[in-house]
């Protein structure tokens, strides 16, 4: 069920707001079907792919009228190395034509990318914020612990701090 989120306050640019960002958003959807599990996620417009980054930043908006807040962090979870890693994206969409056919799921991580396990956690504390479903936030938890752990040992993303 979709929230009816709105605001009225006898002034047209305000009550008109939250339609505005509703309809720019909806534009962004992309549904998958991956490993025959339904995914929906946000993107950018420049790209077919979901990015945990931007997925994250967009769900400040779209988790006030979007019924499935958790299955782009859940599978972005489920995606997730043993060492903690998070992937930057996944896309089913051919990006590099001809040399990338169809019928094929890419994932990526970039590697000079040291916010994305912090992106992964947001993602998830706003989809539970959202959803107020405490038993898929608990299922959640070693996932986020996990890639926070990655992000503050990985040598490419943390030093610890010296004495100037």
């Amino acid at each position: 069920m979709a929230a009816d989120t709105s605001v009225r306050t006898g002034r047209r640019e305000f009550d008109e707001l939250c339609p505005l960002v509703a309809s720019f958003l909806e534009r962004d959807i992309l549904d998958f079907r991956i490993d025959g599990q339904s995914i929906r996620g946000y993107r950018t417009p420049d790209a077919r792919s979901v990015w945990i980054r931007d997925h994250a930043d967009m769900m400040r908006g779209f988790r006030h009228f979007e019924p499935d807040v958790t299955s782009a962090v859940q599978h972005f979870a489920e995606t997730q190395a043993e060492s903690g890693r998070i992937f930057d994206y996944f896309t089913t969409f051919p990006e590099r034509p001809p040399s990338e056919r169809e019928n094929w799921t890419k994932y990526v991580r970039v590697p000079v990318e040291s916010d994305v396990e912090y992106r992964f956690v947001k993602a998830a504390w706003l989809a539970w914020q959202a959803s107020g479903d405490d038993a898929w936030i608990r299922r959640m938890l070693p996932k986020m612990e996990r890639a926070l752990g990655y992000v503050l040992s990985h040598p490419w993303y943390w030093t610890r701090a010296t004495a100037w």
